[in-house]
């Protein structure tokens, strides 16, 4: 039994105790015993399902065709693609469409009814401002799946918001082998049971999107631990940092070789991630290889070549100096894909010198703990190239003796856009380094 098997918590959604076998008898034993022809299946058809043509003819374009029994998810590291299936042949309704309005008591229900999954032993693994992360697990499939559930004060809000626009923009991204996307958003209608699971942002039409709040988004699952408790611990979790993440150049560049490659893809996409810093670098260990994978892209934004945006987001420490000024109300130009590029510099100095820009004595700053994070920053990209070079030589004794990746940081964090490289320059570079 599920119970049992120290996979599943919490409660299952009715439909599960009401399959019968062969016998006739009522069994509990699990969601493969759930058949089409059982009469609480039949009801749940015509109950949960409501086919809402208005919804399909209000989008904006039509969706994307997917296969109704599984579509391609995110790149697995071997290679493999993962699948996430909707309607799978244990679940009790058959017949929903990617964008159907499903009938649920809750956001549990819903998933299992559309997906099959349910939450894990131990479901929680962390919490964000949009709400706490858990690990989900398809019972046939024996997959398991991050599931991002909102808060309340989330889900409660009137009105689309730009946080639910900004989670359903991870639907955006292509597969890669280094990012675990976002495979599906269900939504929900405040102050109802009516809920609508997407795999596409085009099936989400303008004219019903206020109506729908985003209530959980489901992911790849990649287990493993974030870069910044694999370098630093984790005193939560008693853990010490781990010996094969000591700061060096040989860690930056195999950490970071494949993940500014993942940053490369997600700009060719026109998405602009925005929040690039090592706990967002989940790494997973395959046999005795360690694969680095980009998660959380609630912050990601479609932007092509060419445009720019004004809003401030992400975590102040990694982030440009021209979007960190937004967030103190200085006057500072529109930003472009570049953002990205100035964290990833940001990122190779923590990975290289185990130290953040906080953290590093800045030349002409005599009280570090008293001098604004964006008085920090400026110093720092405002530095010439060579003033830039010996600092850091002067920090972190690794540099001396790499000066490829000296020269790296400093053409990835000049505080002008314009002058600093893109991140798929960076991405061809540390390719050569990491093949050398």
């Amino acid at each position: 039994m599920l119970e049992s098997s120290g996979i599943y918590s919490g409660r299952l959604p009715s439909v599960l105790f009401s399959s019968k076998d062969d016998t006739g008898a009522t069994s509990t034993a699990g969601t493969s015993r759930v058949r089409s022809a059982d009469p609480v299946s039949l009801a749940l058809r015509q109950k949960c399902i409501e086919p809402d043509r208005e919804w399909e003819q209000a989008s904006v374009k039509q969706p994307v065709k997917r296969s109704v029994s599984s579509r391609s998810a995110c790149s697995a590291s071997d290679g493999q693609a993962k699948r996430i299936r909707l309607n799978p042949a244990h679940t009790p309704v058959q017949r929903a469409q990617w964008g159907d309005v499903l009938k649920a008591d809750d956001i549990e229900q819903a998933l299992y009814l559309y997906l099959g999954i349910v939450p894990a032993r131990d479901r929680l693994l962390g919490h964000g401002a949009f709400g706490r992360v858990e690990r989900w697990y398809e019972l046939v499939a024996d997959e398991f799946y991050a599931v991002k559930v909102a808060k309340d004060s989330v889900t409660s809000q009137q009105g689309w918001s730009e946080l639910n626009m900004k989670e359903v923009n991870g639907l955006l991204c292509h597969e890669h082998p280094n990012i675990a996307r976002t495979l599906a958003v269900l939504m929900r209608q405040p102050g109802t049971m009516s809920f609508c699971l997407v795999n596409d942002p085009s099936q989400i039409p303008r004219a019903k999107a206020p109506a729908f709040k985003v209530c959980a988004l489901v992911s790849e699952y990649v287990e493993g631990i974030d870069l910044f408790c694999a370098q630093r611990g984790c005193s939560d979790m008693d853990m010490e940092p781990l010996p094969d993440f000591a700061p060096s150049p040989e860690l930056a560049i195999r950490i970071l070789a494949p993940v500014s490659e993942a940053l490369a893809s997600l700009h060719e996409q026109g998405l602009v991630y925005r929040d690039l810093k090592p706990e967002n670098i989940v790494i997973s260990k395959v046999e005795s290889r360690y694969i680095p994978k980009l998660v959380d892209f609630g912050l990601c934004k479609p932007l092509e070549k060419g445009q720019r945006t004004s809003s401030f987001v992400g975590t102040p420490e990694f982030c440009a100096p021209e979007l960190l000024l937004r967030r103190y109300n200085v006057s500072a130009p529109d930003y472009d894909h570049k953002v990205d590029a100035w964290s990833l510099g940001v990122v190779l100095i923590e990975l290289i010198g185990g130290k953040c820009l906080r953290e590093l004595d800045l030349p002409g700053i005599r009280d570090r703990e008293r001098t604004s994070l964006p008085e920090r920053v400026r110093r720092f990209g405002q530095m010439t190239d060579s003033e830039k070079r010996r600092f850091l030589t002067q920090h972190v004794h690794s540099f001396r003796h790499h000066a490829p990746l000296l020269d790296l940081i400093v053409d990835l964090t000049r505080i002008n856009p314009e002058q600093r490289i893109s991140v798929s320059t960076a991405a061809e570079r540390l390719s050569k380094l990491a093949e050398q």
